[in-house]
This record gives structure tokens, sequence and C-alpha cells, in this order.
């Protein structure tokens, strides 16, 4: 199959193109001496083929060349990408791989790390010549029962970060490993923020990537639900005070439906430390969980669903909002120690799929919504 070849020729290549988007296209040819539709032997430095004297990150090259049908180069808004297709014949997403090069001026790769805190200076002051978007990820630090580890919720936000970073070249800012969860010091180990605490850290942590010139931040919420409240007011004190593009994204809700069809669970899979959560971390770290202590809960479902933004079907129902004590989450998960849902469901399988469909939903949010937005900066003062 010649990746040169009209798309029209190539319905599963152009399938897998229309899901990045319209500008997402093949070369045929460049100034820059580039062929394209070549096959390459696995295990060889792949970039050097394409792009000569360039650098990528040697790990992402070879995981891109473990059954990789073919390597391409494409352009996306004036960017080129090294692409590989593992798999395409089996119909699985493209995934991006090595990081894209500004095509006007001299030809500069990015960093091998998509993290902030992992670059110098000098590299955040090129990328934001050529970008202007961050993501922010932040979870919590709370207890997730007896077989997975406080950090779940970081997880989350950590996993959709670098996976819609991978697709989109952006940069990622520290994660926050603290979130709002007073009813979860029912149980030892979590560590919550007031409220307002919260607000306030991911206000400093806006300001002071607004200052620099990222302009278009997206908050990633891996606390599902529960650090919303404080997130959702940060971002739209940012966006009134800067006048910069914030947005709020929930692992708990941006593809809830997708999510909800991989689980086999009875009351949806997305309840806290349940299939869904236990899944994932079973995918990204599972050296942290013991399945042997994974346990289901009932659900007991009322006409009320006690969330204003319920993560489990039915996603229309009614609804109102009741806070939870720690004396509430005692109570309702004694059983299960922590556990509101049913993790003995969970696989590793269904975890991977979690984080193609959150990463590919985020990575679409970024290229339809945020990318695209004009913003009209304003003064932005240093945090003191």
């Amino acid at each position: 199959m010649r990746i040169d070849a009209p798309l029209a020729d190539q319905p599963q290549l152009g399938k897998a193109f229309e899901k990045r988007g319209p500008d997402f296209r093949a070369l045929a040819d460049q100034d820059q001496g580039l062929r394209l539709g070549k096959t390459f032997d696995e295990g060889v430095d792949l970039l050097d083929m394409v792009v000569p004297d360039r650098h990528v990150p040697p790990v992402q090259l070879r995981e891109a060349g473990q059954g990789a049908d073919r390597v391409v180069v494409v352009v996306q808004d004036g960017d080129l990408h090294v692409v590989a297709f593992p798999g395409l014949l089996a119909g699985r997403s493209v995934g991006l791989v090595g990081s894209p090069v500004h095509l006007s001026g001299d030809i500069k790769m990015s960093s091998k790390t998509h993290w902030i805190h992992e670059l110098k200076w000098p590299e955040i002051a090129a990328y934001l010549e050529r970008s202007d978007i961050a993501l922010i990820p932040i979870g919590a630090t709370e207890q997730h029962g007896p077989h997975l580890p406080l950090q779940v919720d970081t997880g989350w936000a950590v996993g959709m970060a670098e996976g819609a970073a991978e697709r989109c070249d952006v940069l990622i800012a520290p994660p926050v490993h603290y979130g709002w969860g007073p009813h979860h010091m029912a149980y030892p180990g979590t560590i919550t923020l007031r409220a307002d605490t919260l607000a306030q850290v991911a206000l400093d942590i806006g300001e002071s990537l607004i200052y620099h010139g990222f302009k278009k931040l997206v908050y990633i919420n891996g606390n599902r639900v529960a650090n919303l409240p404080p997130m959702e007011i940060a971002a739209s004190k940012l966006r009134f005070m800067t006048g910069a593009h914030v947005s709020v994204v929930d692992a708990g809700l941006l593809a809830k439906t997708a999510v909800n069809e991989v689980c086999d669970s009875p009351e949806g899979g997305l309840g806290h430390a349940g299939e869904s959560e236990t899944a994932y971390t079973l995918y990204r770290t599972p050296e942290l969980v013991d399945m042997e202590k994974a346990m289901n809960s009932e659900r007991n479902q009322t006409r009320f669903g006690l969330s204003h933004k319920p993560m489990e079907p039915p996603f229309d129902g009614d609804s109102a909002y009741v806070p939870r004590t720690d004396g509430d989450m005692r109570r309702t998960t004694e059983a299960t120690q922590g556990i509101a849902g049913a993790a003995a469901f969970a696989t590793v399988e269904k975890g991977e799929s979690i984080h193609e469909i959150l990463s590919e939903a985020l990575a679409d949010f970024i290229e339809t919504h945020v990318r695209p937005a004009e913003v009209d900066l304003k003064d932005v003062s240093i945090p003191v």
C-alpha cells in the first residue's frame, strides 16, 4: 500500500486522516528532500532517513518501529510530523510519533519530553514561538480502596495529558497531586486541600503560564467531578482577568459514553475505585495494583443521582446535589473498604482502550476548540 497514493484509493487510511481534522494531509514532496510512501525497515533510525541530522527521541522511535506497517511524513497546520501506523489494517487509530518541526526557516526538532519541568527555559521560549497551548493536569492523593494506590486521580490527569500531548505536540505543566476530597478523609493517607486553596493554586499556575505567553490553557481534572467546582472557578477568573482561552476537561465526563461502553459492570463502570479506575491503573501502573483485593459494591440507584454531573447511567436522569462527609463515605463503603464500583471487572485491555478513548477525545478537543481560538490578552501580572 502506497502511503502517498490518493486517499480516496485507501479508505482505511483516509478515514484515519479524517479523524485528525481537515488540515491533516499526506505530503507528496517537500523542498526539504523528503520522500514519502517509503517503507522503512524495523530498527532503522527512521528520522535520519526522513530529516537528516535532526533529533527525535530514540525511545519513541524504537516503540514506533515495532509492528509499524509504514512510516510517513504528514503536515498539520504547518508542522511536520513523522507518523507510524502500527496495525493500520486492524483499524487502530493513527498515532503521532516523534516531535513536530516548523516548516518555516530552519527545521528544529522540539525536545524529547512534553513536560515543562523537564525542559530548559530556552526550549520553552522556542516552543512559544510556534505554539501557545499548555495542559495542566490536576489530580488528588486520596484512597481508592484496598487494591489501588492513592495516586489514581493524578494518574488519570497525567495519562490523558501525555496521550494528548503526543498527538498534538503541546506542553504539559507539572502535575498537581492534591485535590478537593474531604469526604475521602474517612480512610488513612488521603490529603485534601480546601476548595479555595485548590482554586488559588490553579489560578496561580495559570497566571504564571499566561505571563510567559501561553495563551490557551487546558486544565485536566483527574479527580473526576470532585475537583470541578474550584477548578471551574479558577478557569472563569482567568478568562475574565487575562483574556486567555481557558478550559477544563474532566476524566469522567469528557468521553463518558464511550468509556461506559468499554465497561461490563452493572453500575456502568465509572464508580470510585471501580472498573474503569482499576482498569486504567492496571494499564498504566500494574505494579501498584493488587487485584486479589479488588471487590464489587452494589449500586442503589434511586430517582435522583446525587450529583449534577453524573458519571453513571442514566446520564440524562434527574439529579440533586448532596455533599458527602467523611462519615457518609465510611458508612456507605465500609463493606468494600472504600470502593464504590465493580473493581473485579477490570482488565488491562479495558484500561488501554480507555486510555486511547480519552487521549483521542482530548486531542480532538484541542484541535477543534483550543488551537483555533482567537485570543486578545489583557495585561497579566505575576502572582505574588
